[in-house]
This record gives C-alpha cells, sequence and structure tokens, in this order.
C-alpha cells in the first residue's frame, strides 16, 4: 500500500513536503497535478488503476472560496466525477492552499520584511494568494524562509493536520 496525494501545482508540493512527517513522506507519493481538472483526472487515473487497488488517493486542493455551500457542491462535484471509493479522501483548503501559511504570523512578517511591505494577517487568511503577490517575492523564497518552528505552526492549520491523521490512520503494509 502507498499514500497518494495529488495536488494543483508545484508549490503545493513542495510545501506538504515539508509539513509531511518524515515517517510518514516515506510512503508517500505527492504529485503536481498542474491544475484543478489534472487533480481530478490524475485522481480519476489512480483510483480505476488495478495496482493501486491497496492505496490511499488524497486530492489535497484549494477550495477557492470560503463560502461552504460552494465547498460542498464542489465536494459533492469531485466525488460524482472520480466515483465514490473508500480509498478516495477529499481535503479542500480554505480558501487556498497558500492559507496554510498564514498559521505562521513570524513566516509571514519575515517574507514581508524581506521586501519591505506593510501587510495584514486575517485578509491573507481570506486573499492568501493577493497578499502574497503584494510581497513580489517567489515561490523558492517563500519554502526557503519556512523554519522548523515555522513547520510546527503551518503542520497545526486544520487541512494539514487532517492530512497528517489520514496517513497515520491508514499504515502502509509492506
Amino acid at each position: 500500500m502507498k499514500h497518494y496525494i495529488v495536488t494543483e501545482s508545484d508549490f503545493d508540493l513542495r510545501l506538504l513536503s515539508m509539513l509531511i512527517p518524515a515517517e510518514l513522506i516515506v510512503t508517500t507519493k505527492i504529485i503536481n497535478s498542474g491544475g484543478y481538472s489534472s487533480a481530478l483526472s490524475v485522481g480519476k487515473t489512480l483510483i480505476l488503476k488495478p495496482e493501486n487497488l491497496d492505496s490511499n488517493i488524497i486530492l489535497f486542493l484549494s477550495a477557492d472560496t470560503n463560502d461552504e455551500s460552494k465547498i460542498s457542491e464542489k465536494l459533492n462535484f469531485i466525488k460524482s466525477y472520480i466515483g465514490y471509493d473508500d480509498r478516495l479522501e477529499i481535503i479542500l483548503v480554505k480558501p487556498q492552499v497558500a492559507s496554510i501559511l498564514f498559521e505562521s504570523p513570524d513566516l509571514i512578517g519575515r517574507l514581508a520584511k524581506m521586501k519591505g511591505v506593510e501587510y495584514d494577517i486575517a485578509l491573507g487568511r481570506y486573499i492568501p494568494d493577493d497578499v502574497l503577490k503584494s510581497f513580489k517575492i517567489t515561490e523558492e523564497e517563500i519554502l526557503n524562509t519556512i523554519s522548523q518552528d515555522d513547520i510546527l505552526k503551518l503542520s497545526a492549520h486544520g487541512d494539514v493536520k487532517n492530512l497528517i491523521e489520514i496517513l497515520k490512520h491508514h499504515p502502509v503494509i509492506n
């Protein structure tokens, strides 16, 4: 058994690679699908492959909204598109995966200071991509700025915590 985590971007893949504990990452393959539609296709393909019958497939995607009814609709659409399967887990991060970074105000402060910009931590939780873009900072700079202390804080984000719990409670049997 192996865990597959499907993300929408290379940044999401690299961020999760930092946040998932080492003992779980060794049995996990994180896939950058290149976007939402591609993530659904990859998820469906993984479910259908006979060699993955004993694998867990986790879609870790941006909800692209904070509206619970729209999130529920998106979740239902994904389930109907891919098919209902016990091996499938879907995590929709509100509103975007980048919002996880705002769990560490210290990290956001360091990123903003690097570029000398003002920021609003609360606003970042609602429109994280826009706030991060205002910093004029690259994804590489963001990832390189994350400290061990930040990793602990970011791992406490509800969706990351949920992901780690799923990985722990579905152990890989060699």
